[in-house]
């Protein structure tokens, strides 16, 4: 008969608290059954059932809410006011990127003084065909 709930989360004190840190640190379960006197089983279940679900809702509070929460906008070089913030309210830095360019056409003349020495090679093969020393009769 199935039991209706998981041996670790009825467990007394904080058992799950460091069974859930275990696993959340990638231990492996036999390790963990190990620590903490669990069955392997036992914990494998809680893995698959319990922790996942726990780390389901945690992920779901942090979720924008566009009817309660609110985006600011941090603009580089302008005054941000960060009294008007609340608890649930999210800020966008903007940050711009500096990209070290020395000369933007440096790609572009290398790539066409390559394809003009190709096409140099090419004619110069073309010109001067390679012919047998005795021609056939």
């Amino acid at each position: 008969m199935p039991r209706p709930t998981c041996r670790i989360c009825e467990a007394p004190g904080d058992a799950r608290t460091i069974v859930d840190a275990l696993l959340s640190q990638k231990i492996f379960l036999r390790e963990i059954a190990k620590q903490t006197g669990f069955s392997k089983s036992s914990v494998h279940r809680h893995s698959r059932n319990c922790y996942i679900a726990g780390a389901a809702k945690s992920l779901q509070s942090v979720r924008f809410d566009p009817a309660r929460d609110r985006v600011f906008v941090r603009w580089p070089g302008q005054p941000f006011d960060e009294a008007k913030l609340a608890k649930n309210d999210w800020i966008v830095n903007v940050v711009y990127e500096k990209l070290e360019v020395e000369n933007p056409s440096a790609p572009v003349d290398e790539a066409l003084a390559e394809d003009r020495a190709r096409t140099a090679a090419k004619a110069e093969l073309l010109a001067d065909p390679i012919l047998p020393e005795n021609p056939p009769n």
